[in-house]
């Protein structure tokens, strides 16, 4: 009787398991959704995000969001030379809730040891979970003004000798190599830096 028992307890704990891994595997098609969701119910819970884990990353604001805010931020210590900041933003507001998402910010130099604003060239990585797509949006600054329009972009990249596919080039890296790469190994990620999951990349310019 006792076996039955133990035996119907197992195949029980058994659909159980396979029914979490099938709910698992239909609300998380890739590994952004793994950041997005491992976040958000940390943040529900008052638990420690998988970020938090990374010896490099903290949270500015001690872990508490503001007005549902919630950034974490590499030490600049730990980054490359030619890397400025690398940011998550999450938004875990009700009116984002209809279409939430989480950004990743790469800022890059265009000439090494000058860190002034309109040297620095932002690679935005925004991540819709409804829509499971990752949009890329490059900003900097143009006479005064953040633009993300093509054509001024591609302009004052121009008179530094750079291209959008080689400031692309590097932070596709960054994210690669770096950010995706610390991901999994505080997280027990499906996925891996080079095999992301059911995810569209697509670029986005303010006048392409």
């Amino acid at each position: 009787m006792k076996k039955k028992i133990l035996l119907g307890l197992l195949l029980l704990a058994l659909i159980s398991l396979g029914g979490y891994y099938a709910y698992r595997l239909a609300i998380i098609p890739d590994i952004f959704a793994e950041i997005y969701y491992d976040q958000k119910q940390a943040v529900s819970l008052s638990l420690q995000p998988s970020l938090e884990k990374l010896k490099n990353i903290s949270n500015p604001n001690k872990g508490e969001p503001i007005l549902d805010l919630m950034n974490e931020e590499y030490d600049k210590a730990s980054l490359s030379t030619n890397t400025v900041a690398i940011t998550y933003s999450f938004n875990f507001s009700r009116e984002e809730e209809t279409n939430p998402y989480f950004t990743i910010v790469v800022d890059q130099r265009l000439v090494e040891n000058n860190d002034s604003k309109e040297n620095i060239v932002t690679s935005s990585y925004q991540y819709s979970v409804k829509k499971q797509t990752l949009t890329r949006v490059m900003w900097l600054y143009d006479n005064g003004e953040l633009t993300s329009d093509k054509e001024k972009v591609e302009k004052v990249l121009a008179q530094h000798g750079r291209t959008v596919g080689e400031i692309y080039e590097y932070s596709d890296k960054v994210l690669k190599d770096k950010v995706l790469k610390d991901w999994t190994s505080v997280y027990p990620s499906r996925f891996s830096p080079t095999n992301w999951g059911q995810v569209q990349v697509v670029d986005k310019w303010d006048r392409p």
